[in-house]
């Protein structure tokens, strides 16, 4: 097993720092290739994200403790995530909860 490090500053803070691990690993796997491999369902031209990118993302939300889609705002707010996935913009529901 290769050693890892793991660096923690007070510039970027995120509550779902585990996502970090896990999303190193899913690339490491070629996840977002197996997905693309084995679905075929095609996207408009004007969709942002292909399929395995949203599985990925609701993979991502589960993992962090998404019950419910409205709740993908957790990770909608986490700018860290989103910079780390690659994730520029972030599917907008039709409507906003607010709690």
């Amino acid at each position: 097993m290769k050693p890892f490090r793991v660096e923690f500053t007070d510039n970027k803070l995120t509550g779902n720092a585990g996502l970090v691990h896990l999303g190193r690993f899913a690339k490491k796997l070629g996840l977002k290739n197996i997905l693309k491999r084995h679905i075929s369902i095609s996207r408009g031209e004007n969709a942002t994200y292909d399929v395995p990118t949203i599985i990925i993302m609701l993979m991502m939300g589960s993992l962090s403790g998404v019950k419910h889609l409205s709740h993908m705002v957790l990770l909608k707010g986490d700018t860290v995530i989103r910079k780390l996935f690659g994730w520029d913009l972030f599917p907008q529901p039709q409507y906003e909860f607010f709690c």
